[in-house]
């Protein structure tokens, strides 16, 4: 008996927008040129009001568009896309608006699923952009993914889920330390990339507030005791030491007091987790340098 010939995976591309109608459309024209075409193209936009809707009916029919009321953020907005993905979708790529990408994009995550186990659940890509180099680091399982670049199993679909009060910032974090706590893994695969076109270091006003309140609320939510007490301290340092620097000092203390006033929603939510640890922080080392030179 010959054997069944095996089905060809069916992939969808999923994309966020709000008000970036030139990055999206570079963006579609890389998607429509994929080597292994996605089955399904999916905008969910934020209530754009920049010609987005009417640019994508015009240049990109192919692309099913989802015009949102409001702007709900990036956790929120991203739980609709997700929400949106066909059943019968095996895997799912999502791209940041302002991303591009080569050709086999589309293909190199579909091939990297087929050879990985049921419990990998997302496929973390590398990110470039323009002053920063991709992180040249080995493949293998890691503990979080970036929000740029990452592709998942749809059948797991109920559980991508982001914290919707996180808004927008940590909410890979939080739902990575969550996946991990029920058994799936999170593979870095450094060969799949993107080419991020800004630069997501900068320091603003609105990344001081939302850095400084949801990496608090990261560690208070998922990690034990210690590491919920020590890590939320620590990030509350690096913050201020960032804001301090980047003269954005008013908006830190105001995500230093959201955070403090969403402690009962953190202890409501807490998911401890043993992938959580203060000493993973990054910024440990160069504070631990400050306190001892005092």
């Amino acid at each position: 008996m010959h054997a069944k010939p095996k089905r060809k995976p069916r992939i969808a591309s999923i994309t966020l927008s709000w008000n970036a109608k030139n990055d999206l459309r570079e963006l579609l024209n890389c998607v429509k040129k994929q080597s292994l075409k996605p089955d399904e193209v999916i905008v969910v936009d934020n209530a754009s009001s920049d010609g987005t809707e009417e640019m994508i009916k015009k240049e990109f029919p192919f692309v099913r568009f989802i015009q949102l009321n409001k702007n709900y953020g990036y956790a929120a907005g991203y739980n609709k896309a997700f929400s949106s993905v066909s059943e019968n979708i095996d895997y799912v790529a999502a791209l940041d608006q302002d991303v591009l990408v080569g050709k086999d994009h589309i293909k190199r995550v579909a091939e990297k699923f087929e050879k990985e186990p049921p419990s990998t659940i997302i496929i973390a890509g590398d990110i470039e952009e323009p002053l920063i180099k991709s992180l040249a680091l080995k493949e293998g399982y890691t503990r979080d993914f970036h929000g740029s670049c990452f592709a998942y199993r749809n059948k797991h679909r109920e559980q991508m889920r982001f914290c919707e009060e996180f808004f927008g910032y940590n909410n890979e974090a939080d739902l990575s330390s969550r996946l991990l706590n029920r058994g799936f893994r999170i593979l870095f695969y450094p060969e799949w990339k993107v080419f991020h076109k800004k630069n997501t270091t900068r320091v603003t006003p609105f990344t001081t507030y939302y850095m400084t309140r949801n990496s608090i609320w990261h560690y208070w939510r998922n990690g034990k005791p210690l590491d919920a007490v020590l890590g939320s301290f620590i990030m509350a340092l690096v913050f201020y030491s960032k804001a301090s620097r980047n003269r954005t000092l008013p908006s830190y203390f105001k995500g230093l007091f959201d955070a403090i006033r969403g402690l009962p929603f953190c202890i409501r939510t807490r998911e401890p987790s043993k992938y959580v640890s203060y000493k993973d922080i990054h910024d440990l080392q160069f504070i631990m340098k400050k306190i001892r030179l005092k």
